[in-house]
């Protein structure tokens, strides 16, 4: 049972020390330090949305919303006629935001 756990230790202690000698060069370059040769020379690079440079911002386009309204009235309005047969009564939206 104890060689076990030194075993898993010992490997904790590798993997670990690994990964600190993959991200040390990371580490050093962002401080401005000169990296040594025996470490790996590339850097992890970090997306935008690490750099904090991403930036989104939404809006409505309120003409094609103000025309997509006017067009489900004029749906439901002529739908509402139909249902009613009340003859001789047009309805129209030419695509625009108002119904005549």
């Amino acid at each position: 049972m104890n060689q076990n756990l030194i075993w898993r230790g010992v490997l904790l202690a590798l993997v670990l020390g690994a990964g600190i000698v993959c991200v040390l060069p990371t580490f050093l370059a962002a401080v401005g330090l000169k990296v040594p040769s025996f470490l790996p020379t590339g850097v992890i690079n970090l997306g935008l949305d690490l750099k904090g440079g991403i930036y989104l911002l939404m809006e409505v386009d309120m003409d094609v919303a103000l025309k997509n309204n006017a067009r489900r009235a004029t749906d439901d309005l002529r739908r509402r006629a139909a249902d009613k047969k009340i003859p001789g009564l047009t309805i129209e939206n030419e695509n625009s935001q108002d119904i005549l």
